[in-house]
């Protein structure tokens, strides 16, 4: 992981509370992601190309992949920050960054994702030349100065449950929340490997929308050092997410 003293970027306070914990007492992938986008929306708002203006070009931002490393997992009432920038875009592709420190400015994490701009009503991806009047507020550190994850959505898998996609799942876009699909690995996972094991780094793509009433077959496969998962749509059989989770050794 890398330190970050550009000036471009923005910073948020947050207090770990008790439902951002999970059964260890440590702050759980879930709120960890919810933290990242609420990140994310405050500072593309501050920049000038947040929610608002891309409502204005009849679009919405939605985030393709995200990858995250924990050194250190704050526990209840910890409060930590989360510095964040963009790193500009690359044809259909938007990135940005992110670094999670502790109370006394201790570098405890960080996270890397992608996001397209899609047609609010096609849904399709668009092309980001609209975008190049906020380079100059982008910064091109990384956060995470490693090689990422392999996240394959074309590997098989043993299936492991049915998840029926629920009302509260979706966001204001109408689609399932990013931090609900950590929900599903989870709930995917054998209690006693989360219990006796700490992930150090979890990536995700996501491929596609999932709907309300929607049922996704998960399947995954959790090895030694490692575990790998995805998500089907069970009417059209498409993947709709794959996920890789790794164990500090």
């Amino acid at each position: 992981m890398a330190e970050n003293n550009n000036p471009l970027t923005q910073k948020n306070t947050f207090s770990v509370g008790w439902q951002d914990v999970n059964a260890k007492g440590k702050l759980s992938m879930r709120a960890i992601t919810q933290y990242l986008q609420e990140s994310a929306w405050k500072h593309s708002r501050q920049l000038g190309f947040g929610y608002d203006f891309i409502r204005q070009q009849q679009s919405i931002w939605v985030m393709g992949k995200l990858e995250v490393k924990m050194e250190v997992y704050p526990a209840w009432e910890d409060n930590i920050i989360i510095e964040t920038w963009h790193r500009g875009y690359e044809g259909l592709v938007a990135s940005r960054d992110f670094n999670i420190y502790n109370a006394d400015n201790q570098l405890i994490g960080a996270a890397t994702s992608d996001w397209y701009v899609i047609g609010a009503e096609n849904r399709r991806p668009k092309r980001l030349q609209f975008l190049d009047q906020f380079l100059e507020s982008s910064s091109p550190i990384k956060s995470i100065d490693e090689e990422g994850l392999v996240i394959d959505p074309r590997k098989e898998l043993p299936h492991l449950l049915d998840h029926r996609v629920m009302f509260s799942e979706l966001d204001f876009h109408g689609h399932v929340n990013t931090s609900r699909y950590f929900e599903w690995v989870i709930n995917a996972c054998d209690p006693e490997v989360l219990f006796n094991r700490q992930i150090e780094k979890f990536g995700i793509r996501f491929l596609s929308e999932c709907n309300l009433k929607e049922i996704i077959q998960i399947s995954g496969q959790i090895e030694s050092d490692e575990a790998c998962f995805k998500g089907i749509r069970q009417h059209d059989g498409k993947v709709v997410f794959a996920a890789t989770m790794r164990f500090e050794k």
